[in-house]
């Protein structure tokens, strides 16, 4: 589960990637585009920086009703102004995984939608000040979950898990895993919230454990809309 150091830097250079994948989205996402001309984009933008085609996993759907049901692939769905966009993206580099997500949003949200997606923002500088090592995935998880059951929304997928050879990887953090997190792990923290009717929030970044804190990887912010 610990990392070493050739791990690290070859996991920095995937949420490198992953960091040009998804401020290409924030910059192609439009009104009018499908979500297939987006994830084109996208791709192609991982692609120049990393000189040949990439595998790349992950999601790109749009809409209410897709965005609250957590996941989707990119179809030939037109977006609309009014509606948010999960864009997770996930490419394979030199045997090695990044991953990520962003929520975009075409407009202004309504007071529904801006509650989910507060609520995570507020789950993510939790995730900042309480991630490190001699934690135990339980207790992380279980800090990172309250605020969304204080705040009365639905967070029903995992907090995070491991990332570097496997996209998935232990640790997983869920309740009751009792690992203890430990420097040099590389772990993905994607905390969100998905409620019917009115959409789906998620936001992902990589992060190196240390002795008394944590390192951002990722380098891309989470934005609604270009900055």
């Amino acid at each position: 589960m610990t990392k070493t150091p050739e791990e690290i830097e070859r996991l920095r250079w995937c949420a490198e990637l992953t960091t040009i994948g998804q401020r290409k989205a924030l910059e192609a996402a439009q009104p009018g585009c499908s979500e297939l001309e987006v994830w084109a984009e996208v791709r192609l933008a991982m692609e120049e920086a990393e000189g040949k085609r990439l595998v790349v996993a992950g999601d790109l759907t749009s809409g209410i009703d897709n965005t609250a049901a957590i996941s989707g692939w990119p179809t030939d769905r037109v977006m609309q102004e009014g509606e948010p966009i999960l864009c997770d993206l996930a490419p394979r580099s030199h045997g090695y995984w990044g991953d990520s997500c962003n929520t975009i949003f075409l407009g202004e949200p309504d007071s529904a939608f801006q509650k989910l997606y507060t609520t995570t923002e507020r789950s993510i500088e939790v995730v900042r000040e309480t991630l490190r090592a001699g934690i135990t995935a339980a207790e992380f998880d279980r800090a990172v979950r309250s605020v969304f059951e204080e705040a009365g929304v639905n967070n029903p997928i995992h907090v995070g898990h491991g990332i570097g050879t496997g996209v998935h990887e232990w640790p997983r953090i869920v309740p009751g895993q009792e690992v203890t997190l430990e420097p040099n792990m590389v772990v993905m923290v994607e905390p969100g919230a998905y409620e019917p009717g009115v959409g789906g929030v998620r936001l992902e970044w990589m992060y190196l454990v240390t002795e008394n804190g944590n390192e951002v990887l990722s380098g891309f912010p989470h934005a609604m809309r270009p900055e």
